[in-house]
Parts: C-alpha cells; structure tokens; sequence
C-alpha cells in the first residue's frame, strides 16, 4: 500500500531526523531538502499523481487538503481530461481528500526541494532547470533512490498507472531509469511512457509550466509540446485504467 491520507514523517534522508539537510560542497552546498512529506487520497489507487517535489506555493501554511497542487489545480484539472482521466464535469479539488478512492496524489520526491540559485543568493524550489538537474546530480542521487525506493517499490496490485508531471526528454529518461532500478522489467512504450504490463508511467505537461505550454499539450497543438499528448494518450489508454474509473472499479 502508499501512505495513508496525512503526513508521513519519514527521516531516512536526515540525520538523527534533522530537517532541512545540505546536499553539496562548502561552502555552498547547491541542494536543500526538507520535510515534512505527504500522501492524499488512497493507499490503494487506481491512478497515482506525482508532481516533482513540493513547491513554495505548497509550502506555505495551508490547510492540509489545500496543499497539493495549490495554485494549478485548473492545469492539472485540464491535463488529466485531456488523457481521459477525468469528466469535463469533474476536478481534482473533488477527489484530494482523505476519502478518495481511485487517486493518490503527492511528489516523486515527497521532502521539498530546493537548488541554490547564485543570482538571488538564496534556494529556490523552481527554475534553473530543477527537475533535470536534481536527477542528473552525483550528490542528489542518493535521496532519489532513496525516496522511489521508500513510496514507489512493491506498488498496490490495483494501481494501474502513474502519472508523473514533467515531460521533457531528460526529465522521462531521468525518471525511467529510477523505476527500472525498482522494476527491471519495465521498458519504453513510446516517447513519454513505460511499464511492464502491470503498471505504466506516463509523463504529461507539468501543470506549473509557464506560458503557452500547458494549452498547447492539451489542444495537442502542432508545436513541440503539443505533440507529446498523443503518445501521452495512447499510453494511458494501454493502462486499461480508463474503463475502470468509469466503472468505479
């Protein structure tokens, strides 16, 4: 099973479970993570929703229901209809409570992540490439399997598909290489998905993107992020999950 709706508490990361940790060289270690980390909705998905890592905006002292995704829910609302994942009646807002039975919401990376921005000489939780760059990292390495190790190995035999949230090229290959260190059977499906026949990961338009980004992918625009719905489409539909959220099953 995936956590429980609430926050998980999990230290493996820290020391003597101290929050915020340094990951980097003196005298300015480039990474900070920091807890405290959540799951919302079901243990026991069909569909699990992962963003990157939690952000400022979900960060900031909210009520507990209100932190995912907060500030983009509408984007996220948009992407999932457009794979076929939601009505055009529905929201996420309506299923990111502790009664939630088909989705499970929360980050790849559940501590919050932040990357030393010499700029504005101070950590900052977006920008400057985050996504790619936390995974390319020799130093952040360790958190990241640590932390897809801790929430993603051994996933429930209901969950059908995982939706991870960031679609560039070395963001899916990053991201897949993760998951064959836990699944070795698991092997490209197209441009933005794998699996192994029992779980497939597919990687939409992250619902934070910025300008035209998010429109494009989900009118399936012509353009260079629009074309990766189709593929996106196809892969979610390979997962069978779409007839049994509609069924209730």
């Amino acid at each position: 099973m995936l956590p429980n709706h609430g926050w998980i508490g999990c230290t493996r990361c820290y020391e003597a479970g101290a929050s915020p940790r340094l990951i980097g060289d003196d005298p300015r270690p480039s990474w900070r993570i920091e807890g405290p980390n959540g799951a919302w909705g079901a243990s026991e998905p069909l569909v699990v929703v992962l963003g990157f890592s939690r952000g400022a905006r979900q960060s900031k002292p909210l009520p507990f229901d209100d932190r995912p995704f907060h500030g983009m829910r509408g984007a996220l609302t948009k992407i999932m209809q457009s794979l076929g994942l939601l009505s055009e009646s529905d929201h996420i807002g309506k299923h990111i409570n502790a009664n939630e039975r088909d989705f499970h919401f929360a980050s790849l990376f559940r501590c919050s992540i932040s990357m030393f921005d010499p700029r504005k000489n101070e950590y900052s939780k977006s920008g400057g490439g985050i996504l790619v760059r936390f995974l390319e990292a020799a130093e952040t390495r360790e958190v990241a399997h640590n932390c897809t190790e801790q929430f993603l190995k051994g996933l429930p035999p209901r969950t059908r598909l995982v939706l991870l949230l960031g679609n560039s090229d070395k963001y899916v290959k990053g991201c897949r290489s993760l998951v064959q260190r836990l699944y070795p059977d698991v092997r490209p499906l197209n441009s933005v998905a794998y699996g192994n026949g029992q779980v497939t990961w597919v990687h939409c338009i992250h619902a934070a993107a910025q300008g035209r980004h998010v429109p494009e992918f989900v009118a399936g625009a012509d353009t260079a992020i629009g074309r990766k719905l189709l593929p996106a489409q196809e892969a979610v539909a390979t997962s069978g999950v779409i007839p049994l959220l509609q069924a209730g099953s």
